[in-house]
């Protein structure tokens, strides 16, 4: 190949390998680029050959002293078209004409960064399955963020008029009911919680806070057979003490529209 085919060849190079590269963004001028260093290769016959024009046998390829022993093109030192680093090994790094190392190909930093993106939304998705199985093995009741032996919830009720007065609330509207906890009623006004083992008469534990605090109420259930259990057994409901034979401390605290419940040992008791 010579002639017009090399002055092509070395313009086409100047575009792809020169300081001011423009060729990706024509991409016929890129295909005639690769056609003519396959020709220059010996992987392709010219069209501008004898054989090739006259459809003869191809012309016999005549080794040439600057090849390498594989076959590939030596570039001549001082020549501008020559394409140092286009047959680089698999991942080694392309050279400039000056000998400065080009950077990888961006596909293979886009292929990169998939990777990671693929390992870390397989780490996020381990970590919501294990969540979503350790909540599900959890009783009922415990399924919070603090795990918590219960969580009350405000429920349809309407208290009566002695209960009213006794929790010292001006109407029925300024009074919420929260339901039972193993026989134990809960309610709250505006800024107290009240635990009540018996509505007509029985017991009322109360707790009020303000300022943004929290109200809270521990509930202390006699062992049965402690002294003077026998005594106080008609304020707490069977129910309850059925629940905690042994005796507990029962803690009650409002959280907004919520109230939790946490079980604990009596201090000595045990």
């Amino acid at each position: 190949m010579a002639g017009v085919a090399d002055d092509e060849l070395a313009a086409l190079r100047a575009r792809a390998y020169g300081p001011d590269a423009d060729i990706d963004a024509d991409p016929e001028a890129l295909a005639r680029l690769r056609q003519l260093e396959r020709i220059e290769d010996g992987e392709e016959e010219s069209p501008e050959e004898p054989g090739h024009a006259l459809g003869g046998t191809r012309a016999r390829v005549v080794p040439d002293a600057r090849r390498s022993p594989h076959g590939h093109a030596r570039p001549e030192a001082g020549d501008p078209t020559a394409r140092p680093g286009r047959r680089e090994g698999p991942g080694e790094p392309s050279r400039d004409r000056d000998g400065s190392e080009r950077p990888p190909h961006p596909q293979g930093l886009i292929l990169a960064s998939r990777v990671r993106a693929g390992w870390i939304a397989s780490l996020i998705a381990v970590a919501a399955v294990a969540t979503t199985l350790t909540a599900w093995s959890l009783p009922f009741g415990v399924r919070d963020d603090q795990h918590h032996d219960a969580r009350m919830a405000v429920v349809e009720g309407a208290a009566s008029p002695d209960l009213i007065r006794r929790l010292g609330a001006a109407e029925v509207g300024t009074v919420r009911a929260f339901g039972e906890y193993h026989g134990l009623e809960v309610f709250a006004t505006q800024y107290c919680l009240h635990v009540v083992l018996n509505r007509e008469r029985g017991p009322m534990f109360t707790d009020c806070a303000g300022g943004g605090l929290s109200p809270i109420v521990d509930v202390y259930v006699p062992a049965t057979g402690a002294p003077g259990y026998t005594s106080a057994r008609s304020d707490y409901p069977q129910e309850l003490t059925r629940h905690v034979p042994d005796g507990a401390v029962i803690r009650f605290e409002r959280r907004g529209d919520a109230v939790l419940v946490d079980e604990g040992d009596i201090p000595g008791a045990r």
